[in-house]
C-alpha cells in the first residue's frame, strides 16, 4: 500500500456549486488541492464527533458570490420575499426504510 493516494477530480457547477464557488476563488490548483483538503478533513472530523466545524484556510478571502440572473429575474418578476429555502432534515439514512415518516412528510407539507 502506498503512503499517498492521487487522485483527478472534476467538480461541476450544477452538481455541486457550492464546492465550485469555493474552489473557484482560489488563485491556483494548489490553493485549490489544500482548500478541498481541509474542506474533507472537517467533514471527517465532524462526521466523527458530532460537532459542527468550520474550516478557515488561513489566506483564503472570504468567497463573493455574485447574483445569480434566475434570483435577480425572480425579484423582478415580483416573487415574493418570503419564498426563502428551507432546510429539511432527513436523518443519516440509519434509519431508512420503506417509506417516509410522518416528520418528513409534514416539512414537505408546506410545499404542496
Amino acid at each position: 500500500m502506498s503512503d499517498k493516494i492521487e487522485m483527478t477530480i472534476t467538480i461541476n457547477e450544477l452538481v455541486s456549486p457550492l464546492l465550485f464557488e469555493r474552489l473557484r476563488t482560489c488563485p491556483s490548483a494548489r490553493r485549490r488541492a489544500a482548500v478541498l483538503k481541509a474542506l474533507a478533513e472537517s467533514a471527517l472530523r465532524q462526521e466523527l464527533t458530532g460537532q459542527a466545524r468550520i474550516v478557515t484556510p488561513a489566506v483564503a478571502a472570504p468567497p463573493v458570490t455574485p447574483a445569480s440572473p434566475l434570483a435577480t429575474q425572480a425579484r423582478a418578476t415580483g416573487a415574493h420575499d418570503d419564498d426563502a429555502f428551507q432546510v429539511l432534515s432527513v436523518g443519516d439514512g440509519s434509519l431508512d426504510g420503506a417509506g417516509f415518516d410522518d416528520s418528513l412528510h409534514d416539512q414537505l407539507g408546506a410545499w404542496a
